[in-house]
């Protein structure tokens, strides 16, 4: 809004175009008003993250929108990932973060100039279960100097056990 002695006032975000007239002659410009900017003073992590998480490999979990940014009415809301050792756990740009190897990383969310880290621990998939194929649930019974492959016959469960290798 401009007033009748010139003085220009911003009412709401957006353009406007502000016309000077003189004894018939007209000149003009373009104002761009910008909404305040409201820094984001801090990052701080529920305490489901912020105690730590643990997930098994392959296991997958959605961090997007969980970092508590204060004041709530900063501007710039846009959060970022990272994780200190990304052949761990990886973080996508959507903010999900996926357990790929047995260790420890620091997840990282951003927002702006400031961050809230969490410890993320990757655990193995422990064999819940072995189990031997029916027909020898009752014992097998092989002639003398007879053979019987066991390699690959129990199954084991879970079917994305972290180590599945076999011993006898």
């Amino acid at each position: 809004a401009v007033d009748g002695s010139g003085a220009v006032k911003a009412l709401k975000p957006g353009l406007a175009m502000i016309t000077i007239s003189v004894g018939g002659k007209h000149t003009h410009f373009e104002v761009k008003v910008e909404a305040k900017k409201v820094p984001v003073e801090s990052v701080t992590l529920p305490a489901e993250l912020a105690d730590g998480v643990t997930l098994k490999i392959g296991e997958t979990l959605d961090i997007a929108g969980k970092a508590i940014i204060t004041p709530e009415n900063a501007t710039e809301r846009t959060e970022s990932y990272s994780s200190s050792v990304p052949m761990i756990a990886s973080v996508s740009e959507e903010g999900v973060v996926t357990a790929i190897a047995i260790g420890e990383t620091t997840i990282t969310i951003a927002v702006g100039d400031k961050s809230a880290r969490f410890t993320l621990t990757v655990e193995k998939i422990a064999v819940e279960s072995v189990t031997l194929p029916d027909e020898w649930k009752d014992g097998y019974t092989m002639p003398l100097s007879g053979t019987l492959e066991l390699a690959g016959k129990a199954a084991v469960l879970p079917e994305n056990a972290s180590n599945r290798a076999e011993s006898y």
